[in-house]
């Protein structure tokens, strides 16, 4: 064999061997590959069943499941990322491949979020380890936990920073391109990772509002949503609630009006306020005003200061429905003031017959200021047996159902926190705990009632927005809002007159004519454009007091809040009959973005704090010829460039449309 021969077949040889040991090697890494895949798919389906669909409780058998799973899938998850990164970087370019192309394609950033979530869930798991041990028995040390989760704070920060990330790792990925196997696992994420951070923002905050570093006084500002107010309701009570290392040490509730000490300055009300009602002094149970919680919670608390000589810690508002969800998840209750067991279903009746008669033989009627004086004694009685289940009864509580009510209340803003601690308030801020004015990029609307007729009408007045933008011309965009009332209170013949009226039940609040200040906060810069200016009722206090003449109602402009206009109109739907409110304004420049990619409007409807599921409609007109690329949520319709959209306010709605022109 010649030489040159000779170095041909060993070339050839080495090649054939070079190609066994890759065929072999790859064949090894095929199997370790398919191990950890089998593991970890084992292990998605595992959470999948943990999460059905419609979860939102943070039950606690679920969390210390889903973090034993969770566990194991932090291991199965980097043995694919260490296994198989030479394919990973590859899988970018493979979105050509037939039928699984966007699966391949996407699988390096499914992985990227799968290790975010797992390694969050693994710090939680460990820092919350201890206080899950203790609500699986149902025996609840609330010092214990408070002081084992103030000792976990910097894992709970790590934790959701983790959490963050596999957030917007999985707000980059487009499902609607996947297969539907890899779609379900995402939509398993999509309910178990905001649960999984629910627990994590909560635990991070718990230790201060509980006291863990020392003594916290709150006032708790009781609001009443049958007569609706800007924050949620009238301010009906009342309390200051003192916590420390993880107990509440004391609590006392009172009669908003105990609160006022008439012998010391007040500040002059806002100007709408005093036009609208008559009031010529600023009290604290009118004191939110403003639907930005943070600065009627500091105007409550600067009365408060001035009044009483009281400083607190935070503010802390619950109205009635939240109220009703707290007894529902403890009930049934002992009261000191009935004999009847209090629960989540006869809540509002024993509330409003104490109301009527706090006390026997005390009524309305009778020694009124005595009367006033004891109505709200039963808040007192209320809040004391609450707190002496949880603190002295843990085993009668479920853990999982008060979780459950606290965050349903704070995500429907049912229960609103200002605290003056930054961090705490920061993170209320971040979770829209707080019942702050949003400041979102792009266009922006909330309604915003308050009821100024003395009287509790709102459970009975239906509502329905409808939200109209032109974009014929996107760089000058038109709005115009309609909400419509409907009164269902037994027509009456008399008219209607504003002004506080003696009742001697609560049931005859109920019912009459619905007097309203209402505002539509629009993004600042907007300019009113037109309006129904309908005479000034003749029975208002404006009219018969000579405030304004009766042609001249309106609708203003009110002071900017948070980067917002706000246009307000004074009006009544006497019983029985509905009423149409309009406003049309110009939006601002730049509510329409540009990039390479096209046009991008994006809206957000702020619900009213302390409201329930009011309809919504929202109809985008986009510029003749537009197409649409993307609108989220799904829309109820495009017709002629008319992109519809039917929602409702349990919560706060975010609309985007992408769009070419």
């Amino acid at each position: 064999m010649t030489k040159r021969r000779w170095r041909t077949f060993v070339g050839l040889v080495l090649i054939i061997a070079g190609l066994a040991l890759i065929a072999g090697w790859g064949g090894a890494k095929y199997r370790r590959i398919r191990t950890c895949l089998d593991s970890g798919m084992a292990r998605l389906r595992a959470v999948q069943a943990l999460v059905p669909d419609g979860a939102s409780a943070l039950d606690v058998q679920i969390l210390t499941d889903a973090g034993a799973q969770l566990r194991g899938l932090q291991g199965d998850i980097t043995c694919l990322r260490s296994e198989g990164r030479p394919f990973l970087k590859l899988a970018p370019w493979l979105g050509w491949l037939p039928g699984i192309g966007s699966d391949v394609a996407v699988v390096p950033d499914l992985l990227e979020m799968a290790q975010a979530l797992a390694d969050g869930g693994v710090l939680a798991f460990d820092a919350l380890s201890p206080v899950l041990a203790q609500a699986q028995t149902g025996q609840i040390d609330l010092p214990g936990a408070i002081a084992s989760l103030d000792r976990s704070q910097p894992a709970l920060a790590s934790a959701e920073s983790a959490l963050a990330y596999a957030s917007d790792t999985r707000a980059q990925i487009d499902a609607g391109r996947l297969s539907s196997r890899v779609s379900r696992w995402l939509d398993a994420t999509d309910r178990a990772l905001p649960l999984l951070r629910s627990g994590v923002q909560a635990a991070r905050i718990a230790p201060k509002l509980l006291g863990g570093d020392g003594p916290r006084t709150y006032l708790i500002l009781a609001q009443n949503d049958d007569e609706r107010r800007p924050t949620g309701g009238w301010i009906s009570g009342v309390g200051l609630l003192t916590t420390a290392g993880g107990r509440v040490t004391n609590v006392a509730f009172h009669d908003s009006y105990s609160v006022d000490n008439l012998t010391v300055p007040h500040d002059s009300p806002p100007d709408a306020l005093l036009r609208t009602m008559w009031a010529e002094i600023w009290l604290l149970r009118d004191s939110n005003w403003s639907p930005d919680f943070p600065t009627s919670a500091q105007v409550a608390e600067r009365i408060l200061q001035s009044d009483q000589g009281v400083t607190v810690d935070g503010v802390i508002a619950v109205d009635q429905e939240a109220l009703r969800q707290l007894v529902m998840a403890m009930e049934p209750l002992a009261l000191q003031s009935t004999t009847q067991p209090v629960t989540g279903a006869n809540l509002l009746e024993v509330i409003r017959s104490a109301w009527t008669q706090p006390r026997p033989g005390l009524t309305p009627s009778g020694q009124w200021a005595d009367w006033q004086g004891h109505r709200k004694d039963v808040m007192a009685d209320l809040v004391t047996a609450m707190l002496e289940k949880v603190q002295a009864q843990p085993g009668q509580v479920d853990p999982s159902r008060l979780a459950e009510a606290l965050l349903v209340g704070l995500k429907e803003r049912h229960i609103l926190l200002f605290l003056h601690d930054p961090e705490a308030a920061a993170l209320l801020a971040s979770l829209k705990w707080d019942g702050a004015l949003l400041s979102p990029s792009g266009d922006y609307l909330q309604v915003v009632d308050a009821n100024v007729g003395f009287n509790k009408v709102d459970p009975i007045v239906q509502r329905a927005i409808d939200y109209r933008v032109d974009l014929h011309n996107p760089n000058q965009g038109h709005a115009a809002a309609v909400v419509r009332y409907l009164n269902q209170s037994p027509s009456q013949p008399e008219p209607c007159i504003q002004g506080a009226e003696e009742r001697l039940t609560y049931e005859e609040g109920l019912v009459g004519c619905y007097w309203d200040y209402v505002r539509f906060y629009v993004p600042e810069g907007s300019q009113l454009l037109e309006a129904e200016r309908a005479p000034l009722p003749p029975g208002s206090l404006l009219a018969r007091h000579g405030f304004v003449p009766l042609g001249d109602a309106g609708p203003d402009n009110g002071p900017a809040e948070k980067g917002k206009s706000a246009f307000g109109l004074f009006f009544v739907v006497p019983p029985g009959e509905a009423r149409d409110v309009q406003l049309g304004w110009q939006l601002p420049m730049g509510i329409v973005t540009h990039d390479q990619d096209g046009l991008h409007y994006r809206l957000t409807v702020q619900k009213q704090s302390g409201t329930p599921a009011v309809p919504l409609t929202v109809v985008v007109q986009l510029p003749p010829g537009a197409q649409v690329v993307e609108a989220i949520p799904e829309p109820a319709g495009i017709q002629d460039g008319a992109v519809s959209f039917d929602l409702s306010l349990a919560t706060d709605q975010q609309i985007e449309i992408a769009f070419r022109w």
